[in-house]
């Protein structure tokens, strides 16, 4: 006679199957990228439930080593396989620390099993979870860690993607040289085992690096081979970030209205695909547009929409970004008391997740509202802040920063 297990387990395995094909229609593009969003939220009480139940049992067998029946083994099995299953929509539909859950208990099962494919690919995944939430040296463990067993199974694609994501950890804390030289290496092994999709990823994050140093031209070079690729090998979301990443250096030469061009192409792709972390970060570049077009209504209009997703995606790297440029708008409009109370939430927020380049932007932000105010004193503080930032990075901005410091330096005499 069937047991209550086997129950759960056919329920299991159903709502897997499920969330497997609605990920691979939504992998297949061609206007199918909705339903399968609409199918994963019809479903997604049980699929939930699903995953819970086989939480329960693996955590049994692994922590309490209790003697595995079949049910045991088909439970492990899907346990290991369920995150990998519906990747995509995942991503898109929970959060980063309900990734992390679902995504340490497959580690779980995967270790139990002596998987080392999943294995290193849940390791990975944790990584970019973690780095998500902005813990950027918790992210560099899991990456290491993934790298580690994709070199050992002679897995050279994922050891690609693996360095490019210890670069990118690294980028978040500041130390874009060393990312650099991770981000080369991914691109050496993607070009060398003929891995587009991995180059256009190292582009996109070479393109970052310098932009953060000042390097604009190289910056620009890498996102248009990125954009290329992406288009070439049928990537949306790969041309979405490309897109995303060509309106950012059009916003740093000051064409506004070209970078509200690049921006807007990358919303609509993020809409077609349901990706609201792409489509918050599109509409927060678009409100950092409408700054630079005087449009202050309609740039604090996309800032609100861009930090409501990334509250509701629990993305803290993307919050404190469009709270950066909220504070920017503060500033703009006069409204000095609402940019400082702002700013030292934005602030906290960015230090929390160790992030020295939004720490950097906002610390500007704040100097130029003191300095408005009348408080010398705490501009400085605020400038020089941003000044020793800049030139830990090497970046050319750092002289002019300086100058402006020594400057208000001068008017204190």
């Amino acid at each position: 006679m069937p047991s209550i297990h086997d129950a759960y387990i056919r329920h299991a395995i159903h709502y897997f199957r499920e969330l497997d094909a609605a990920n691979d229609r939504y992998i297949a593009g061609g206007g199918g990228q909705i339903w399968a969003l609409e199918q994963f939220d019809r479903e997604d009480a049980n699929i939930r439930s699903a995953q819970r139940w086989l939480s329960d049992v693996v955590e049994g067998i692994v922590q309490e080593s209790v003697v595995v029946h079949d049910v045991g083994k088909a439970a492990l099995e899907l346990c290991n396989v369920y995150p990998d299953g519906g990747a995509y929509l995942i991503s898109l539909r929970l959060t980063s620390q309900e990734r992390i859950e679902w995504l340490k208990v497959a580690l779980l099962a995967s270790e139990y099993l002596q998987r080392h494919i999943t294995t290193q690919a849940h390791l990975g995944n944790l990584g970019l979870a973690y780095y998500e939430l902005g813990r950027n040296r918790d992210a560099i463990t899991y990456f290491e860690k993934a790298q580690k067993v994709a070199s050992e199974i002679n897995d050279r694609r994922h050891e690609g993607t693996w360095l490019g994501n210890i670069g990118m950890a690294y980028a978040a804390l500041g130390e874009h040289q060393r990312a650099i030289s991770y981000y080369e290496q991914h691109l050496s092994i993607a070009r060398e085992i003929g891995d587009q999709r991995g180059e256009a990823n190292a582009l996109g994050n070479l393109g970052v690096a310098h932009a953060a140093t000042g390097e604009v031209e190289n910056a620009y070079s890498a996102y248009r081979q990125q954009l290329e690729i992406a288009r070439e090998i049928g990537d949306q979301r790969g041309e979405s970030n490309a897109l995303l990443n060509i309106g950012l250096v059009s916003l740093d030469r000051g064409d506004f209205q070209e970078a509200r061009r690049y921006f807007e192409r990358c919303m609509v792709i993020a809409r077609s695909m349901g990706d609201r972390f792409t489509e918050g970060l599109a509409l927060g570049s678009l409100a950092h547009t409408f700054i630079g077009l005087d449009d202050y209504d309609r740039a604090n209009e996309h800032l609100v929409a861009a930090i409501q997703i990334a509250r509701q995606t629990g993305n803290r790297r993307s919050e404190v970004r469009h709270l950066s440029v909220q504070v920017m708008a503060y500033r703009m409009l006069g409204e000095y008391q609402m940019g400082i109370e702002c700013g030292e939430n934005a602030l906290a927020i960015a230090r929390e997740i160790e992030s020295a380049s939004e720490a950097a932007f906002i610390s500007w932000q704040l100097g130029l509202i003191y300095e408005k105010i009348g408080d010398i004193n705490m501009a400085l503080d605020f400038f020089q802040a941003n000044a020793d930032y800049e030139k830990s990075i090497d970046h050319p901005a750092a002289a002019k920063s300086i100058a402006k410091i020594q400057r208000l330096r001068s008017q204190l005499e």
